[in-house]
């Protein structure tokens, strides 16, 4: 679990377990606290990702937090 107040930013890892999946596939999901349903999460905005072939990960960094952002990320 982590805490970031309003207003902070927020930088989630992922690295691929499957070498079958290719990077430049990956997306994001969020549950939002309380809800039973995920929302795919669209990049661009506050929302950047950065992708590393060399290490078979991808970030997604999220900028300026608001209460709406809380959740559960995966990719």
């Amino acid at each position: 679990t982590i805490t970031k107040e309003t207003g902070e930013s927020l930088t989630i890892n992922c690295v691929l377990r499957d070498s079958i999946c290719a990077l430049s596939s990956t997306y994001w999901l969020r549950k939002k606290s309380g809800s039973t349903n995920e929302e795919s999460i669209s990049t661009g905005g506050r929302y950047v990702e950065t992708i590393n072939s060399g290490s078979k990960s991808s970030s997604l960094r999220i900028s300026d937090l608001t209460v709406e952002d809380g959740g559960t990320y995966r990719c």
